[in-house]
């Protein structure tokens, strides 16, 4: 068997929970398949506000803390905290935030969402969609610091969503030293100007 023994899986969509496209069917069978040969699988995804954890049989998990998400000219901190359940040998991690809780879609803004606020036209992606994507990959990366658990043999990244996690992981000096044996693969599943990040 490979030296790789713990796989974090970063997805903004998994079968059952939240989806839009093929992404969801492919973070969830490879994280089963890969459990079922006895690694130790952990997928994680954000909280949209139509997933509702409680009634899915999730439960709270501390820590919670707060992620720097500053721009260049802005100091800014988002509070984040987490939900897990074990789905077929996966433990799957939700990564609430106000900012996720808001979203009635994966990508895209609904027709309710465009009823309550006329600035979010159904269809058209979300305005902060690039802060959604680096509060998700912050959050991967910051949690194993508060776990009692050594960190992931292996990040893998689904498509462009969760991409500049390597980046992040190797650039950013928090990180660097404790993930210096950790690996990172990226697989992209659809490209396009869409994904210009």
């Amino acid at each position: 068997m490979s030296s790789v023994k713990s796989i974090w899986m970063l997805s903004r969509e998994y079968r059952g929970l939240a989806g839009a496209g093929g992404v969801k069917d492919v973070a969830r069978d490879l994280s089963e398949a890969l459990a079922d040969e006895g690694f130790d699988v952990t997928v994680m995804i954000p909280r949209y506000g139509f997933v509702k954890p409680l009634e899915s049989g999730f439960d709270a998990m501390g820590p919670e803390f707060e992620v720097d998400m500053n721009y260049a000219q802005e100091e800014r901190r988002e509070r984040v905290s987490f939900w897990h359940k074990m789905i077929e040998g996966v433990r799957v991690i939700l990564v609430e935030s106000p900012r996720f809780a808001e979203k009635l879609g994966v990508y895209t803004y609904t027709a309710d969402e465009e009823a309550a606020d006329s600035r979010y036209k159904k269809g058209t992606g979300h305005m902060d969609y690039f802060a959604m994507n680096c509060l998700h990959q912050k959050a991967a990366l910051t949690l194993p610091f508060y776990l009692d658990e050594r960190p992931p043999c292996l990040f893998h990244c689904q498509d462009g969503h969760t991409s500049i996690l390597p980046a992040m992981m190797r650039e950013l000096a928090g990180y660097r030293h404790f993930y210096r044996d950790t690996g990172t693969l990226v697989t992209i599943h659809n490209a396009g100007i869409g994904y210009h990040q």
